[in-house]
């Protein structure tokens, strides 16, 4: 299997659960899925409990309402951190972000993926993505960046 290969992996896994959350809360907490050095895939992130509390995956910490940008900022160390140990091969985070495809100038929703891989291979995959009026979410045209690595540096 590719490097390439082994992020998309990751991507199709973790569109599937960001997918099941907007179709069931309209939105999702930053999430992980890694690929560990023995080849096993973990989830890795914040969730929302049905409670609605966050609750922050492989830690003991956790807050009703933090931002964004928090949770984006501990899912980075803490994959960083894992990743910077030999823990993972390779990494694909979720965001639900707004941003302006390609040659539009209105952003939308959409689900970025950032994958990384030890070899060194990296993109940002961004699934734009509207809901129609029974909820159910439909994507629209996929597109990818390149981007420089920040987990496996």
């Amino acid at each position: 299997m590719t490097p390439k290969d082994e992020v998309e992996q990751l991507m199709n896994n973790g569109v599937e659960v960001a997918t099941k959350m907007l179709r069931e809360d309209g939105e999702f907490y930053p999430f992980g899925v890694m690929k560990t050095a023995g080849g096993e895939i973990q989830p890795f992130g914040v969730v929302k409990t049905a409670g609605g509390e966050v609750q922050y995956i492989e830690a003991s910490e956790g807050s009703e309402n933090p931002s964004s940008g928090e949770l984006i900022a501990f899912v980075r160390e803490r994959v960083r951190q894992q990743a910077q140990a030999g823990n993972y091969v390779a990494i694909a985070m979720f965001y639900d972000v707004r941003i302006a495809p390609p040659g539009e100038k209105t952003k939308s929703p959409a689900v970025q993926v950032e994958l990384e891989h030890r070899s060194g291979y990296c993109a940002d995959v961004f699934f734009p993505y509207s809901r129609n009026k029974v909820g159910v979410v439909v994507f629209g045209e996929t597109f990818a960046n390149k981007r420089e690595p920040t987990v496996f540096r």
